[in-house]
């Protein structure tokens, strides 16, 4: 029963941070080629917590970058499928990677269908327009905490939880994050 709650706690605290991740109203256009002039980005408006650089994601296929908070590392793997590139959670369980979020891409007539489908659309932030594609970002309802089955792995659960309150801190940030190459 203990177990439950404290599954129905942090699920409601991941629910409540992915409400406010990807929130920002900014979009890059064809206009804004080059990559912004900045080492720390803020996580949040309003704060002055700075989230440094770790390194640059650079997507070849489809002309974006995107800088990787430090907050992350070793923490994440980028999976590309088709038009869906997910930032995974490495840092957990073995043969479990939660998405962090993910950029999807699709041409402007794709992307009109399937928000004309509203049973299929999901949360989404446009990051840009360009060359007749959408790039939208899209990140998880909920991530469960997989089952503690005995008390040696409580440590890795609270270690679960507190790796996955840092890469969600910088959510928010993902539109400023991105850019064209």
């Amino acid at each position: 029963m203990v177990l439950n709650g404290k599954r129905l706690l942090f699920s409601v605290i991941i629910f409540s941070l992915i409400i406010t991740g990807c929130s920002s109203q900014s979009v890059s256009t064809g206009d804004q080629n080059d990559k912004p002039d900045k080492s720390t980005i803020p996580i949040t408006e309003g704060t002055s917590e700075k989230v440094d650089v770790l390194e640059t994601y650079k997507n070849e296929e489809y002309n974006f970058s995107f800088d990787i908070p430090v907050l992350w590392k070793g923490n994440y793997r980028v999976i590309q499928k088709d038009n869906r590139i997910s930032f995974v959670y490495t840092g957990g369980w073995p043969d479990y990677e939660p998405e962090i979020f993910a950029i999807m891409v699709m041409t402007e007539e794709e992307f009109k269908r399937a928000n004309a489908e509203p049973s299929s659309k999901p949360k989404q932030d446009i990051l840009g327009r360009r060359n007749n594609l959408v790039y939208f970002c899209i990140t998880p309802i909920t991530v469960p905490i997989p089952t503690i089955t005995s008390s040696t792995n409580k440590e890795d659960a609270r270690k679960f939880s507190e790796d996955w309150g840092k890469l969600f801190r910088s959510l928010n940030d993902i539109p400023n994050r991105f850019y064209f190459e």
